[in-house]
C-alpha cells in the first residue's frame, strides 16, 4: 500500500469514526426529543444504513483489486506528467534521456554476452 493510499484510508477511517460519534450524539438528541418508539426505531434504521454504506465503501477501497487499480492509475499519471508538460507538449529531453539509457543498457548487455561466449 502506498503512502497516498494509506493516508486516504486513514482519512476515511477517521471520517467513519467522526460519523459514528456524531450519529451517537444525534441519536441521543433524537432519543431525548422523542419517546415515540417508532421515531427512535426509524432513526436507528437510518443510522444503521448510513453506517453500513460507509463500511461497504471502506471495504471496497481496501480490496486488493481496487488498490492495484489505483496503483496503476497513479503510475499512469506519474508517467504522463514525466513525459508531457501541463500544456500537453512532449518533454523531448526526458524521452531522449530514457531512450539513451535503454540503448546503453542494450549495448552493454550485448557486449557482456559476447565476452562470456568468447571467454
Amino acid at each position: 500500500m502506498s503512502t497516498d493510499e494509506a493516508a486516504r484510508t486513514q482519512a476515511a477511517v477517521e471520517k467513519v469514526a467522526a460519523d459514528v460519534e456524531r450519529a451517537a450524539l444525534d441519536g441521543e438528541v433524537v432519543a431525548r426529543r422523542s419517546n415515540d418508539p417508532a421515531t427512535i426505531e426509524a432513526e436507528i434504521a437510518r443510522r444503521r444504513e448510513h453506517l453500513a454504506a460507509t463500511v461497504d465503501e471502506l471495504v471496497e477501497r481496501a480490496h486488493p483489486k481496487a488498490l492495484a487499480a489505483r496503483g496503476v492509475e497513479d503510475a499512469k499519471g506519474r508517467l504522463q506528467a514525466a513525459v508531457y508538460t501541463p500544456q500537453g507538449d512532449l518533454r523531448a529531453e526526458r524521452v531522449g534521456a530514457v531512450a539513451a539509457a535503454v540503448a546503453l543498457f542494450v549495448l552493454l548487455s550485448v557486449v557482456l554476452r559476447r565476452r562470456r561466449r568468447k571467454g
